[in-house]
Parts: C-alpha cells; sequence; structure tokens
C-alpha cells in the first residue's frame, strides 16, 4: 500500500523569541522519528535556525526546507479593513511565511532581509512591503500564512473580497506557481474557515498547504507554548 508523505512547512524553533520552545536540533530529531520527509523551520525576519537546522538534518538524513518568516507592512492590507492599521503590543503583525526553492531563492531571502534592514539605518524591526519581495522573487515560495497572515487577516476583517484581493496581490508579486494558501488550522477553527480557504485556492488553481504550524518537537512543552502567544 502506497504510503502519502508529509513536509513540515511551518514550525518555529526558540530562536523565535516566546513562539518557539525547543531547539532547531529537537525539532529535526522528533521530524526524523516521526517519518516526516521533510522540515522547515522559519524564523521571524530572519534565518537564525538555519545552520543547526542543516546541521541536525544532515546527521538523521532530513532533508531541510529552508525559509523565513517575514513581517509585512499593514499597508499591504486593503485600505478599507477596520483592522488594516492596528499595532500595539499583542500584535505580532502582518507574517508571511516564505520557502526557498533552491539555492537561488535561498540567496533570494538573504538579499531581501539584508537589503530591507540595511536600506535605513538603525532598523531592527521589519516592515517588509510586497515590491520588496518582488525584487528578488526567483525561486521562493510564499505560504498565505495563519491567522496572523495577509489573507486571513484579510478575510476576518473585510471578508471574501478583501481576501481575494490579497491573494491576487500576492500572485502579482511572485507568481501563481509560487503560492500555496497555507490551512494551518485549530480546533476553535469553525469549518467554515477551511470552506472559505478551499474557495479562495481552487479557481486560481492553488494548492492548498495544511502545515502544523509547529511551535514544539513534542506534546510536553505545548502548555509553555500556549503561555507564549497568550
Amino acid at each position: 500500500m502506497q504510503t502519502s508523505e508529509y513536509a513540515e512547512l511551518h514550525a518555529h524553533s526558540a530562536n523565535t523569541f516566546l513562539e518557539g520552545t525547543d531547539t532547531p536540533a529537537a525539532l529535526v530529531t522528533q521530524a526524523q522519528k516521526l517519518g516526516l520527509s521533510g522540515l522547515a523551520v522559519l524564523d521571524v525576519d530572519g534565518m537564525y535556525s538555519a545552520v543547526q537546522t542543516a546541521r541536525a538534518g544532515e546527521q538523521v538524513g532530513l532533508p531541510i526546507i529552508y525559509g523565513t518568516e517575514l513581517t509585512l507592512d499593514h499597508r499591504v492590507l486593503p485600505e478599507d479593513l477596520p483592522q488594516r492599521a492596528t499595532a500595539n503590543h499583542n500584535d505580532l503583525g502582518v507574517r508571511l511565511p516564505v520557502l526557498a526553492s533552491s539555492q537561488t531563492g535561498y540567496h533570494n531571502l538573504c538579499q531581501i532581509l539584508s537589503t530591507h534592514f540595511l536600506a535605513e539605518e538603525g532598523r531592527r524591526e521589519a516592515t517588509l512591503t510586497l515590491e520588496e519581495i518582488h525584487a528578488f522573487n526567483d525561486d521562493i515560495f510564499i505560504l498565505t500564512g495563519t491567522a496572523h497572515g495577509p489573507l486571513r487577516r484579510a478575510l476576518t476583517a473585510g471578508g471574501m473580497p478583501s481576501a481575494a484581493r490579497v491573494l491576487d496581490q500576492l500572485i502579482d508579486t511572485v507568481g501563481s506557481e509560487h503560492v500555496g494558501v497555507e490551512a494551518s488550522l485549530q480546533p476553535h477553527n469553525p469549518p467554515s474557515l477551511a470552506d472559505a480557504l478551499a474557495t479562495l485556492a481552487d479557481p486560481r488553481n492553488l494548492p492548498l498547504v495544511e502545515p502544523g504550524a509547529v511551535r514544539c518537537a513534542t506534546p510536553e512543552p505545548q502548555k509553555l507554548a500556549e503561555v507564549f502567544s497568550a
């Protein structure tokens, strides 16, 4: 009987402060034990886990997908959204997971980050635009993100028309073949959310991607992860 392969494309390690609980090596070890076909550990606005993840992957023979989760300027959201300008200590920002599909894509992700942070002296927090991503869009793959992602934020605040506008913007940024609609759902999410995401993906021939948005390697640290996100 043929079995399906699964790669986790949206994990956070402890290198993303107050979001992940475990080291990249622990995530890699557990992924290998579970028989995953690959793992992407996405640091926020950086690639701090890349070396540790790569070394751990080599040791256990697990393929590693490199990427980052970029914080976007809130103006990526439609102007008429009531939550567009929301920015307070509880708001993690508009988060866009981006994966490298080749060595060229990895170099482009590094270029996106370095160009952004060096463009303004003393810049510490990222507020990337889609134009900045478009400038280095070869061999990168965008996921639309979790509840903090631009698609679901637009869907929550403005419904399907606003979500459709944001999704089309992402397609224009990297091309439809490089966009996946992320359906990282939690038990409290209503079934209608999955239906809405599928409705947005289907007419555009986009894949519906279902990563776990993993924040810990095993169930034991889950309560700590929940405290981090409270």
